[in-house]
């Protein structure tokens, strides 16, 4: 038997620097193991409004999706997922929110993520988010808000492979898989109108 090194795809890491974006997927993927720890994540995806791929020989925006521990930590230990809302709301959560803030409140909200080189060294990461005061901006690609606590298979397969194939691998734990379509606003969103 021969076994060779194994070659990466193509993917090209979204560039450093700061771009503006729309969340056009939230996707609960239950308890993940990575590392020999487990923790609850979620899949965040930004729709790139300024940045372009060829795809079936067509100009499509570009989609990130970072994996986020699903939770917002607390004062003294933030997650990364807690500085980047706070970031995009241009505000701290009020005591209030800390107690449950709905991830589906930013599915189809605009903003602007600054990325930075992952320590590794290999690829890129948000660093940063910002409030988005731009032009009105309508997704390409449908949004799409999936939790775990009730399923509907229809919009499960609406899921990108890739990712049901992550919630489906053994050792992860989702309970029966929830999901349901996002129905982001509209109209322009102003700065103090941040619906989260």
């Amino acid at each position: 038997m021969k076994v060779a090194e194994k070659k990466g795809g193509s993917f090209e890491p979204i560039p450093v620097g700061i771009h503006n974006a729309m969340c056009i997927g939230v996707v609960g993927i239950g308890e993940q193991e990575f590392m020999g720890k487990t923790k609850t994540q979620v899949i965040v995806s930004w729709e790139m409004m300024d940045l372009k791929e060829e795809k079936d020989g067509e100009q499509v925006p570009r989609v990130h999706s970072e994996f986020l521990a699903a939770s917002l930590g607390n004062e003294e230990y933030p997650t990364a997922l807690r500085k980047i809302l706070q970031g995009w709301r241009g505000k701290p959560f009020t005591s209030e929110e800390l107690h449950g803030f709905d991830m589906k409140n930013i599915v189809g909200v605009p903003c602007i993520l600054m990325f930075k080189t992952k320590d590794s060294g290999k690829g890129t990461q948000i660093a940063e988010a910002m409030k988005y005061s731009g032009d009105k901006y309508t997704p390409h690609f449908p949004t799409l808000f999936y939790d775990p606590e009730e399923h509907d298979e229809s919009v499960f397969q609406q899921i990108p492979e890739w990712i049901r194939e992550r919630i489906n691998r053994p050792g992860a734990q989702v309970a029966a898989v929830a999901s349901q379509p996002a129905t982001p606003e509209t109209g322009d969103i102003a700065d103090d109108d941040i619906p989260f």
